[in-house]
């Protein structure tokens, strides 16, 4: 019978108590994921600037000796915060990324985004949300955070979290049915979500 896999709670332990393999473990396995949250929204040297950033406060407070109760949600909310200082650059106080869409901030990089993805209509959709929501959907389909872990990456209690997470699916509903051309597409779209999400992790996990 084969061993059970050291948990995430168990490698930060380890780490925060001196074993600097145990922290670079847990940097490779949650890697993929912060990739896939960050690129949702980030590209090129910006991303990779951001993903850095979210391991290197890790590791501060791993080697400050402080507990972390469910690693994947902490990180999940460290790569939301760093989103954000990103997306708000020197405007922090001028720019709502529960209002502001990422084609508000930069339509640019959107469309270069939506140019080099397949499904073009469901990022359309994404890029046309808030900045908030669109993290809301990342951190749950692209990082498979439960909702517990959730409520704790957006700082939230459980129940308003998960009426959050609602609101932005039916607002990413209400912005394909918009945009889709035809009722095939707009289905194909929408039954194409938890794929799509598969489609990215495999993608960045090659």
């Amino acid at each position: 019978m084969a061993a059970p896999e050291t948990t995430d709670e168990e490698l930060y332990a380890a780490w925060a108590a001196g074993d600097e393999r145990a922290g670079e473990q847990l940097m490779r396995r949650r890697m993929p994921g912060v990739r896939r949250v960050v690129q949702s929204l980030l590209t090129g040297a910006e991303a990779q600037d951001a993903v850095q950033e979210v391991f290197e406060r890790l590791a501060k407070r791993a080697r400050s000796g402080a507990a972390i109760e469910r690693v994947k949600a902490y990180i999940g909310g460290v790569a939301r915060n760093v989103v954000h200082e990103q997306l708000r650059g020197r405007r922090k106080a001028g720019v709502d990324l529960g209002e502001r869409s990422l084609v508000d901030l930069r339509p640019n990089q959107s469309i270069e985004m939506q140019r080099r993805e397949d499904n073009h209509l469901l990022l359309k959709a994404l890029h046309r949300m808030p900045v908030d929501d669109q993290l809301i959907i990342a951190l749950r389909y692209w990082e498979r955070l439960r909702t517990r872990e959730l409520a704790e990456a957006l700082e939230l209690n459980p129940s308003t979290a998960r009426t959050r997470l609602q609101r932005a699916e039916e607002r990413l509903r209400k912005l394909v049915t918009q945009l889709a051309e035809s009722p095939e597409a707009l289905e194909t779209t929408m039954g194409s979500l938890g794929g799509w999400a598969r489609e990215h992790r495999a993608k960045i996990e090659r």
